[in-house]
């Protein structure tokens, strides 16, 4: 008896595959693909630089902000630590750099971070000039030369006229104001105490010196940052007028 045999079922030969498919020449770019990609490149960068430049820009006010702020309450610190008194006033403009150095040899230091420099953790000033960054802002920075002298500059007439509230140096000096006379006589939340300042600034200090070291236009182009007398900082009109 014979076993049955098994056939298994007969196909049609593979046939084989194609060489020229399976050894493809990599794909070129052609010209106008090219020129797609780097139209492209070119239509992302010119939307995405001018995004980080914004963000940039809003970081670095934040951080003028800030410092100025902490300015802000060291100034009322002083305030209140002296009877009411505001700061006299003995020079027209501040910048980071301060020492215990005193041209008048009076009882008044002559940089802010000289004054503000127990109420700002800053250390003891001496006679090697230290610097004070709390007293500046960072887009400023990146405008000016370090060694540069001005960052603030005071306001020396609070209602655009006679009224001098830090007083006024020189024979015979002015005194400065109290805190509670100031109040009195002008919106303390609307008019600055310290603001920044550059060479389109009709307030730069006028020394020819300073002027030269400021930054060219505003460094937050529509706005100038400022301490105000409520102690707040924030911004400035460019056509600030204090009559108004």
């Amino acid at each position: 008896m014979h076993t049955p045999t098994h056939l298994r079922p007969s196909f049609p030969p593979r046939p084989f595959a194609d060489a020229s498919r399976s050894a493809r020449t990599p794909h070129a770019f052609t010209l106008v693909e090219l020129l797609t990609v780097i139209a492209i490149i070119g239509i992302l960068a010119a939307i995405t630089i001018p995004v980080i430049g914004k963000v940039r820009g809003a970081a670095d006010n934040a951080r003028c902000l800030s410092n100025l702020r902490q300015t802000g309450i060291a100034l009322a610190m002083f305030v209140s630590d002296n009877k009411d008194r505001l700061p006299a006033q003995t020079m027209l403009a501040y910048g980071p750099r301060y020492s215990d150095w005193n041209w008048k040899n009076d009882a008044w230091p002559q940089d802010l971070g000289s004054l503000l420099h127990t109420y700002l953790s800053l250390p003891v000033p001496t006679g090697t000039a230290r610097y004070a960054d709390v007293l500046t802002c960072p887009a400023w920075k990146k405008r000016v030369d370090p060694s540069s002298k001005t960052s603030l500059i005071v306001n020396q007439s609070a209602d655009g006229k006679s009224l001098a509230p830090f007083g006024k140096s020189g024979t015979p000096g002015v005194a400065p104001v109290t805190h509670a006379q100031l109040s009195s006589l002008v919106s303390l939340s609307k008019t600055w105490a310290f603001a920044e300042t550059d060479q389109k600034s009709t307030r730069n200090g006028g020394n020819p010196g300073w002027v030269a070291e400021l930054p060219p236009e505003p460094v937050h182009g529509n706005w100038r940052n400022a301490i105000f007398f409520d102690w707040h900082a924030g911004k400035l009109d460019l056509d600030y007028n204090p009559i108004k």
